[in-house]
């Protein structure tokens, strides 16, 4: 969870790029997941992304070569770029 992000002028989160990477790094190194493909998704209303994910997950559960998995915040945390430096962000 991204929670002391704003949200650029045009309504997107910034450096989602540099976010999809730093998870899929995680999956590969530390879970030894290789060869992930890592979704982040984004919304201002929590709810909204809680039903985001569910439709996703039932859109996946029809397709059995598919893995969707749930990392829990223990184990990973996301940092945020700054200019002075990095910031973790639950």
């Amino acid at each position: 969870m991204l929670d002391s992000v704003k949200l650029g002028k045009d309504g997107f989160l910034p450096n989602r790029t540099g976010y999809s990477y730093e998870l899929k790094s995680y999956m590969e190194d530390s879970v030894h997941h290789p060869s992930q493909t890592c979704m982040i998704f984004f919304d201002k209303n929590k709810k909204s992304l809680q039903d985001q994910e569910q439709n996703l997950r039932n859109l996946y559960k029809i397709d059995k070569s598919v893995s969707v998995q749930t990392i829990k915040n223990s184990g990973f945390k996301f940092i945020k770029p700054s200019d002075s430096g990095a910031v973790t962000v639950e």
